[in-house]
């Protein structure tokens, strides 16, 4: 359903002078990062202070570069570090309720936080993810027939004509970016992106887009995509594929959907799943291009070991503590035996769902 600057700003009324989290699901990207954003600079017109939360790091070089280019800063919460404290975490009853923006829900690490908060707001472009409930919101605006959450932000701020004040090149920017990025180069733009960018062109600065799409990727960032692209290294089975990008830092971890949107985009292929190592963490995602496939389901059937997943209804991400490795791996066990523990274990899991199901 649609909505409006009016509505939303309408359903935030009671909540004038209070404090409200922004939640972001996943790692922020540009739609999610400019949409918070975005967000914000409407609840600033109503003396609402805001907090923007993510839980998963950073880790695009993009991104990285965006946030350091445009100034951006928001608070990251480490679920396993705030589980460790004993004093000083994070205070989530300070906050009157909270936003989700370009998702359906929060990230699954702060929801359990956020039970007895009211969902206040929800804007995205994302269709429902079939299987999950959708949760109540006070004011809902999801569109997917819009290419960028960004879009429907950069609607609101020009009905209210919010962009037209000292500061508003870097949301501008931000926000174009987020628009570029989301409709893969404008590839799969509808015509309200193209509005939308176009109206965004005369506010944000060129060069600071230039520069942040330009950013590159660090050397093991390199090693791991060019791994993962290989396809001497894929397991195939017909339109499926699994590939792996071995070790990766913490910041190069974006690597791993970049291959996924890469390979699930070569013929002959319809549904891709990608995985590698991050401290002590398997990090994947998965790709489909097929009506039939559900990410969700297929993880789950496929590596029933796997609990942690979020996604959309072709794409999604998923997490596996190498603490499930326990027993084959001692604290000892150098990167090359981890790594070919990890592989063994993803390949035969692969390979025993198809021929369990015959595909």
């Amino acid at each position: 359903m649609a909505g409006s600057l009016k509505k939303l700003i309408e359903t935030y009324e009671p909540f004038k002078g209070k404090t409200v989290l922004i939640a972001l699901e996943g790692a922020p990207d540009p739609d999610s990062m400019s949409s918070a954003l975005a967000h914000r600079r409407i609840l600033s017109t109503l003396d609402i202070d805001t907090v923007i939360l993510h839980a998963k790091p950073v880790s695009h070089q993009e991104n990285r570069a965006a946030m350091k280019l445009l100034g951006i800063e928001f608070t990251y919460y480490d679920r396993r570090e705030e589980e460790q404290k004993t004093e000083g975490r994070f205070d989530f009853s300070q906050f009157a309720g909270y936003a989700v923006v370009d998702s359906q829900r929060p990230d699954s690490d702060i929801a359990e936080h956020l039970t007895e908060l009211p969902l206040i707001s929800r804007v995205d472009h994302h269709g429902a993810v079939k299987g999950e409930e959708a949760l109540a919101a006070l004011y809902d605006d999801v569109r997917p027939n819009i290419g960028a959450t960004a879009t429907i932000y950069t609607q609101y701020l020009k009905s209210g004509k919010l962009l037209d004040y000292e500061e508003s090149e870097s949301l501008a920017t931000a926000l174009l970016h987020g628009i570029y990025t989301d409709t893969k180069d404008f590839l799969k733009a509808t015509r309200q992106d193209f509005e939308a960018a176009a109206y965004l062109a005369g506010f944000a600065n060129m060069k600071t887009f230039r520069e942040i799409s330009e950013e590159s990727l660090s050397e093991k960032g390199l090693e791991g995509f060019a791994r993962g692209v290989d396809p001497q290294r894929h397991v195939r089975i017909g339109s499926y594929v699994l590939a792996s990008a071995g070790v990766l830092t913490k910041n190069d971890s974006d690597v791993i959907p970049q291959i996924a949107d890469l390979l699930v985009n070569v013929d002959g292929m319809h549904t891709v799943v990608v995985y590698g190592i991050i401290d002590d963490i398997v990090r994947g995602s998965v790709r489909t291009s097929s009506a039939k496939e559900r990410p969700k389901e297929f993880i789950h059937e496929t590596f029933p070991e796997i609990r942690r997943f979020g996604g959309k209804a072709d794409e999604g991400g998923f997490t596996m503590p190498l603490a499930e490795f326990s027993g084959v791996l001692s604290p000892k066990s150098d990167l090359d035996l981890l790594e070919q523990c990890v592989d063994r274990y993803f390949q035969s899991r692969f390979r025993e769902h198809f021929n369990e199901n015959g595909k």
